[in-house]
């Protein structure tokens, strides 16, 4: 499972221009995806463990996506 938000703000400025101050939240609960990726054979002490993570750089990285905070603005005239 992957959570995430966006929290943005919006100033008024002159001559109808505006700002838009954002902070943009990735995998909020900081957990793993493993998808489909299980030790499957069910006679090893292992079974049911993950062999692997989904996500990353092009998915084809072994290490979980962790918590990300991106802050950002848009100016619109």
């Amino acid at each position: 499972i992957s959570t995430n938000a966006r929290v943005t703000k919006t100033f008024g400025l002159a001559g109808g221009q505006d700002m838009s101050v954002f902070v943009e939240f990735y995998n909020i609960l900081n957990r793993a995806n493993f998808g489909r990726s299980f030790n499957g054979n069910e006679w090893s002490p292992l079974f049911g463990e993950p062999t692997g993570y989904l996500g990353g750089i092009a998915s084809t990285t072994t290490l979980p996506i962790s918590f990300q905070v991106q802050f950002g603005w848009r100016y619109e005239f």
